[in-house]
């Protein structure tokens, strides 16, 4: 359980880490569910799956700062912080615990609002602000992966 328990942290580290670097104005998952959107598609699981992803956009913010708070103090109260792999290691495991659970507390408590707004008895979910997609901009992304595809093959030879 803590090796997938770690799993999924890195998981949602690394999924956010590449939110903030490819996002520009619009939401990212924004324009992936306008897409999946327009297939009109009911499968449970993706639906899920979107929601697990804003979910963690939510909470991601909120733990970095926390996380941060918890150095300063630290910090701010003498503490020696050693510096070192292994001795922040040690420092998430002391402290990582506490603020999963300030955060499964939060998450309880937005579940709980969700469901009293209805969450889950309309399937599938609507987009606030979608994305307006033709045609055309499909056939761009398949052209625009089709000429990155090939670069990186001819690159390789």
């Amino acid at each position: 359980e803590v090796g997938f328990g770690f799993i999924r942290l890195v998981l949602i580290i690394g999924i956010m880490a590449l939110y903030f670097e490819n996002t520009v104005r619009q939401n990212l998952l924004t324009v992936f569910r306008s897409i999946w959107m327009r297939f009109n598609l009911t499968w449970k699981w993706v639906e899920n799956t979107f929601i697990f992803l804003e979910m963690t956009l939510r909470f991601y913010p909120e733990f970095q700062k926390n996380w941060d708070s918890i150095r300063q103090a630290r910090s701010g109260l003498g503490f020696r912080i050693k510096k070192g792999f292994k001795n922040r290691i040690i420092m998430a495991v002391e402290h990582l615990p506490g603020l999963l659970l300030v955060n499964l507390r939060r998450a309880e408590d937005i579940a709980a609002v969700m469901q009293l707004r209805g969450y889950g008895l309309k399937f599938p979910r609507g987009v606030t602000y979608p994305v307006p997609f033709t045609g055309l901009d499909i056939s761009k992304m398949a052209g625009l992966t089709l000429i990155f595809w090939g670069l990186n093959y001819f690159a390789a030879l």
